[in-house]
């Protein structure tokens, strides 16, 4: 559970400001910039070492920030750091080549947990189901981008 939050922290965080009442270009400043990222990669890594006190684990947890980071400034147009340009293909304008790119972050997030020691699921088909049910969560947000779904609380 650990590991699920450390790869959504960004959209978690901007969810949140969101809700705060932030502007959507503030809200991304502080969860999606390359400074947000770096301390949220960091806070997540220090988190899981202190919940779980394992070396892969925190790295997993800030690999995963990193990850999700990486694969928004393909997909999305995130902002670099304040006053900063704007970044990223868009590719949410193309929600199946969105889908493509987001398939293979999740499944690099996937393995990337199961790798880490004592955070992965011993169980085959826990495993396989979480990865199931990542890849549904990514094919719903696609949906929503094609068929233009909006929700007041999820930007894109």
């Amino acid at each position: 559970m650990l590991l699920l939050l450390a790869a959504y922290a960004p959209d978690v965080v901007q969810v949140a400001l969101d809700a705060a009442g932030l502007d959507g270009t503030t809200s991304a400043l502080w969860s999606h910039s390359i400074a947000a990222g770096a301390v949220l990669a960091v806070a997540c890594a220090v988190l899981a070492w202190r919940v779980v006190g394992d070396r892969g684990a925190a790295g997993a947890a800030g690999g995963l920030v990193v990850l999700h980071l990486l694969a928004d400034y393909v997909t999305g147009q995130k902002p670099t750091w304040a006053h900063g340009p704007i970044i990223g293909l868009h590719l949410y304008a193309h929600p199946a080549r969105d889908l493509a790119v987001e398939a293979v972050v999740v499944v690099a997030g996937w393995l990337l947990v199961r790798r880490s020691s004592s955070t992965a699921p011993r169980r085959p088909i826990a495993t396989v189901g979480a990865l199931a049910l990542l890849l549904a969560i990514q094919i719903a947000a696609d949906a929503r981008l094609r068929f233009g779904i909006r929700l007041r609380w999820w930007s894109a």
